[in-house]
């Protein structure tokens, strides 16, 4: 199955701000775990022990169920919107042009500060979870992708990718869609699923995310579109 990720990797690509959009990752699940839930915001995640560094919460922050899909969230934003652009993007300055005011490594993408990853305050699963929440490292999604098995597999009637980890508990990643770009449409519902780490990618101003399809893996998504949010918790 690797061998068919390394391919999709290679050959499909989506362009978003001049930067190539390649994808590959997935994550679904059942409650595994005796961790009381997380009830902040009233979403009952419940963290799974897939015998890997850390928990990884049942369901999406914003869902009621593993299945549903919960809140769209912008890289470092924690509330949600309607619509998702480089222009309307809490660390962009400009209406016209991308000059981002934190988490930049580069001048030609704005003002310097060299901060790779989400403050505890711009972190969503620590905002609206607290108790130990917060969003997945890439290092962690590393480990997701390297350490469990998935499969394809239908739940309640939502098209999800079903991981199972090295001890044989499972979380189920919903193939959710996406917003993005210049209008409010909830692309490739169904099809696809990206869900955000929260390490920057610097030297392209873009953030690697979780990617399901019939594949599973990760990718790098322009910073500013609406993507969910599986947490983690130590």
């Amino acid at each position: 199955m690797k061998s068919d990720f390394f391919h999709l990797l290679r050959n499909f690509a989506i362009l978003t701000l001049g930067f190539a959009l390649t994808v590959n990752f997935v994550s679904c699940g059942d409650d595994d775990s005796d961790d009381k839930p997380a009830d902040k915001g009233g979403s009952k995640i419940k963290a799974v022990d897939l015998g890997l560094s850390i928990k990884w919460g049942d369901r999406n922050i914003g869902a009621n169920a593993p299945e549903v899909f919960g809140d769209f969230y912008a890289w470092g934003e924690t509330e949600t919107r309607t619509d998702y652009t480089p222009f309307n993007y809490k660390f962009n300055a400009s209406e016209y042009y991308i000059s981002m005011t934190k988490y930049c490594s580069y001048p030609e993408f704005g003002t310097v500060d060299n901060k790779t990853s989400l403050d505890s305050e711009e972190d969503v699963g620590q905002v609206k979870l607290g108790k130990g929440w917060r969003m997945p490292t890439f290092a962690e999604i590393e480990e997701l992708y390297n350490e469990c098995t998935w499969e394809n597999v239908t739940l309640n009637g939502v098209a999800c990718i079903k991981l199972t980890g090295p001890n044989g508990n499972s979380i189920h990643l919903p193939k959710t869609g996406w917003i993005g770009g210049y209008d409010t449409n909830h692309a490739e519902v169904g099809e696809r699923g990206f869900y955000w780490c929260s390490d920057l990618e610097p030297a392209r101003n873009i953030v690697y995310c979780i990617y399901v399809s019939h594949d599973f893996g990760y990718c790098p998504m322009d910073r500013a579109y609406g993507l969910h949010v599986r947490p983690v918790k130590e």
